[in-house]
């Protein structure tokens, strides 16, 4: 069949019955449409994954650039629209690495071009698969479109230019004949709305339902209907006529459908961030519109979820809502890797409440406390392990690492016997001290100490947390490296990390960037707690760092004999290595403070590793080992969980 223009747009319309009201707004969480599936056992989803690139906000030459260069590499587009923002016409896309039929693919068509291209393709056998139209910079429509072309394909109809009543006797007609709509654009020509749209007629098909020239409004409760129906929306277009905007939408019925979520009216920046969080929960996009308000560019786009069954997610998303309410949590954030592949991402809650700003697994980044220990311990074997000192190297005194460089009084015979060792397992003697130099430098904080409270028991005689002495493990490194702590830090430790560079920082007096307000908030700078509680991180830094000195699948930047030394426990304490806590069948380490922060990273036995975040401290008793709880019980409880690697 061939492409015909028409001035009449075709409205799709086709009723079903109308059930249930089911809430969902632009900021909605992510609508999950769950089937109950038991699992006994943690197993994988082997599901093949295929790399793929989004884009938005391109110019023409900047797509055709990324085309250029995608389309060598195997990759085939599956999305593209076009639109008009800052008075440029601009284009979002998605490409996918994955086999397919032969693709013939066209940006910036004029009608007469369009149907030009149409007709030539068209008889080498090529049908249109996706044809969107937009508004250009002068007002007249523009098309971007996809041909593929299959071994085989089912009779299918094609038209562009059409007004709202000659879509509708369009599709009237059609749809008499036993075809139906499978992709429909809106934009605008002048003050009025124009469609595209390409038919089908199938063998058979599933219940559906089309709409178009809803205002955002009769969209919302369209989808609140249909969806409360068993619908799942397949398709949005959003478009703007007279600075208004409204969708054309299809729905099908399937049956066991597949996890999905949708959004409309978002901006460039929504658009972005809510692309980012749910690429870590394993969505991928299956639709994307592009539009104009007010010179700008807005978005509607529809997500799919083929890796997690609807079961699995519910599993996680669950818990976490209920551990949230029940403690009123402002936000969290969560990643969860196996064998050293990063499985699951998610931010949940708000990064500010004032604002309402939402939590990006991707972008923010929270206080982690005591986990800073851990992320110390790591740098200081690793300095052990290429021969700069040893765990028995002295840490005070003429010949020692620090030598005489801290405090103005004479060191103690106890003060001179502390060692690395010591200071890594917390029996150096030392009183832990807290509040007493709250202001001080790290340098300045260690001469205070050292004047004020030496060793009150013999080194290696007495466990006791100290803060103080993962404090002085800083200025180790600075001593040994020559390098300031947080240089050599992101140097050889989080940028290893295998999605580096990581980003990790170190906190201050003011919000650093991408940093989530805390509930409540004291004002401390945590720069100042720098190697002992300063670091600030995204859970997936975390577990990206865990996934380097782990021992399980991705090379380590420890040697194993060093990863050994690093988890034995100490002498003292059979609960506590080197900067790593020790359970029956897990190591890591917890953090801690009143003002705003519990934090876990956590390696399994099981190959499952873990790093979740929250910036609310719970009032009443706190009993951090639950939000540990809370994970270990969502690792367990998923029944199938995909082999990528989100890293």
């Amino acid at each position: 069949m061939h492409l015909l223009n028409s001035t009449q747009p075709l409205t799709l319309f086709r009723v079903f019955p109308l059930l249930i009201l089911l809430i969902y707004t632009v900021l909605s969480k992510a609508l999950v449409l769950p089937t109950q599936l038991n699992a006994t056992s943690i197993v994988s989803r082997a599901l093949p994954y295929r790399a793929f690139v989004s884009r938005h906000d391109l110019t023409s030459a900047q797509y055709q650039a990324l085309f250029d260069n995608l389309v060598p590499q195997g990759y085939r587009l599956l999305q593209v629209t076009g639109y008009v923002s800052g008075g440029v016409e601009r284009f979002a896309c998605l490409f996918e690495q994955s086999p397919g039929p032969p693709q013939i693919c066209n940006h910036g068509l004029t009608s007469a071009a369009y149907q030009a291209r149409f007709n030539e393709v068209a008889a080498q056998g090529y049908k249109a698969v996706l044809v969107n139209g937009y508004t250009s910079t002068t007002g007249t429509d523009k098309y971007v479109v996809i041909f593929e072309k299959p071994p085989s394909t089912p009779p299918w109809v094609a038209r562009h230019g059409m007004t709202g009543a000659g879509y509708q006797n369009e599709f009237n007609y059609w749809t008499a004949q036993g075809f139906r709509p499978v992709h429909v654009s809106g934009y605008a020509v002048g003050s009025e709305a124009r469609y595209a749209a390409l038919f089908e007629k199938p063998a058979s098909s599933p219940a559906w339902v089309a709409r178009h020239g809803m205002t955002s409004a009769q969209y919302q409760t369209t989808f609140n209907q249909l969806v409360g129906s068993g619908y799942t929306l397949t398709l949005v277009s959003g478009y703007s006529v007279n600075n208004v905007d409204y969708y054309a939408a299809l729905w099908e019925k399937p049956l066991g459908p597949k996890p999905w979520i949708a959004r409309h009216g978002l901006t460039s920046t929504g658009y972005q961030l809510e692309t980012e969080n749910l690429y870590y929960q394993g969505y991928r996009l299956k639709c994307l519109s592009g539009y104009t308000i007010s010179g700008a560019s807005r978005f509607a786009a529809i997500w799919e979820n083929i890796y997690f069954s609807p079961s699995d997610l519910n599993k996680i998303d669950s818990p976490i809502t209920t551990y949230m309410n029940n403690h009123a949590i402002a936000g969290l954030s969560v990643a969860i890797t196996r064998d050293d592949r990063l499985v699951y991402a998610k931010g949940a809650g708000f990064a500010n409440k004032a604002t309402g700003e939402a939590v990006n697994a991707n972008r923010h980044l929270f206080r982690i406390a005591s986990v800073s220990k851990t992320m110390t311990a790591i740098a200081v074997m690793k300095l052990i392990e290429q021969g700069k000192f040893q765990l028995t190297s002295k840490v005070f005194g003429t010949g020692a690492i620090l030598g005489t460089k801290y405090g103005t009084k004479t060191y103690s015979a106890w003060t001179k016997a502390v060692t690395v060792q010591n200071l890594l397992e917390h029996t150096s003697g030392i009183p832990n001290v807290g509040q007493e130099w709250r202001g001080l430098s790290p340098g300045d904080m260690v001469s205070w100490v050292i004047d004020n409270a030496q060793p009150t028991v013999a080194p290696g005689t007495k466990w006791e947390y100290s803060n103080f002495g993962f404090g002085l493990l800083g200025r180790v490194i600075e001593a040994a490296t020559g390098s300031t702590y947080e240089t050599y830090m992101r140097n050889n430790i989080l940028n290893s990390s295998p999605h580096s560079p990581n980003t990790m920082v170190l906190g201050d007096s003011t919000p650093r960037p991408n940093e989530v307000s805390y509930y409540p908030e004291d004002g401390a700078n945590r720069r100042l707690f720098d190697s002992f509680g300063g670091w600030l991180a995204r859970p997936i830094d975390l577990v990206g760092v865990l996934s380097r000195v782990d021992g399980l699948s991705r090379p380590d930047i420890i040697a194993a004999a060093t990863r050994t030394t690093m988890w034995t426990a100490s002498t003292l304490n059979a609960g506590y290595a080197k900067g790593w806590s020790l359970g029956a069948d897990w190591r890591g380490h917890n953090g801690f403070f009143p003002q705003g922060t519990i934090s876990w990273l956590v390696r399994r036995d099981d190959g499952f590793g873990f790093a979740v975040i929250i910036n609310t401290t719970p009032s009443g008793v706190v009993d951090a080992g639950e939000l540990k709880t809370l994970v270990d019980g969502i690792i367990q409880s998923v029944g199938a969980w995909p082999t990528y690697d989100l890293f």
